[in-house]
């Protein structure tokens, strides 16, 4: 987990959405992705009804397969305890997450 603490200014993207929705949030880097979701979840007006997961590498398959890679997954624990592999969403911070690959976080 990443432990210094600095201010991080996020531009939150829908993939896909033509005209562009996006939303500027600031967080501070240490902030859990477990609390992240939430204010995401806030940030787009959304009511957090589904089940939700972060990556390291872009959700697009046909992009992850030609590259040969296997994204960081960070899960609820929900999802988790069904079986799906990954790591506990709530052991990772914000600024944690960004520093692994390419520094770009997908929220699905």
């Amino acid at each position: 987990m990443a432990t210094s603490r600095e201010l991080l200014t996020i531009h939150a993207e829908i993939l896909g959405a033509d005209p562009s929705i996006w939303r500027l949030v600031e967080v501070d880097s240490t902030l859990p992705l477990d609390r992240f979701h939430k204010v995401l979840q806030e940030a787009f007006g959304w009511d957090g009804y589904h089940l939700h997961l972060f990556m390291d590498r872009s959700p697009d398959e046909d992009v992850r397969r030609a590259l040969r890679v296997v994204p960081r997954t960070w899960l609820m624990e929900s999802s988790i305890d069904e079986g799906l592999e990954g790591f506990p969403e709530e052991e990772e911070t914000v600024g944690g997450a960004l520093s692994i690959g390419q520094g770009n976080l997908y929220y699905e």
